[in-house]
């Protein structure tokens, strides 16, 4: 008899456990995601798609930053003219987690989820970041670009 209470006292512990997990995670699903964060991804995603450059330049922050997939590979920073020559390879790079293009994942991602929000300032969409700017604009402002890719374009 004393077993099958111990037992029933950790069965209801664990469930306990279990349902503030639960809780805690369906809690941090339901924070909206802001309309302006919503609204410049929906005309970055629609720039991209339609290979717009003039307005993924007009959406871009430069100096604008990649840096490779290791935490060795430098930081570099490129000027519009340098980011044009870039352009093709970030959206045309294979994004290993999803098995496709980092062009096909932005076509899939019709609208930001919580989990692409990294704060109040930051959207993360695989390889690609976004800040929110001083004046409330958002900005294309990083990418993570594999080295091999980069250095061929920029090799004098």
């Amino acid at each position: 008899m004393m077993k099958n209470i111990l037992s029933l006292k950790n069965i209801l512990f664990l469930l306990t456990i279990c349902c503030v997990f639960l809780q805690s995670v369906h809690a941090g699903s339901t924070v909206p995601v802001p309309k302006d964060a919503q609204t410049f991804w929906t005309g970055f995603r629609t720039a991209v798609l339609n290979d717009d450059q003039s307005k993924i330049v007009a959406n871009t922050n430069f100096p604008f930053k990649t840096r490779g997939d290791l935490d060795s590979d430098p930081e570099r920073k490129y000027n519009e003219a340098e980011f044009l020559k870039l352009y093709k390879i970030i959206f045309n790079q294979f994004d290993r987690k999803y098995q496709k293009t980092i062009k096909k994942v932005i076509e899939e991602k019709e609208i930001l989820l919580p989990k692409n929000l990294h704060g109040s300032k930051k959207i993360r969409i695989e390889n690609l970041v976004f800040r929110k700017q001083e004046n409330g604009n958002w900005l294309f402002t990083f990418a993570y670009v594999l080295e091999d890719d980069v250095k061929p374009l920029f090799s004098k």
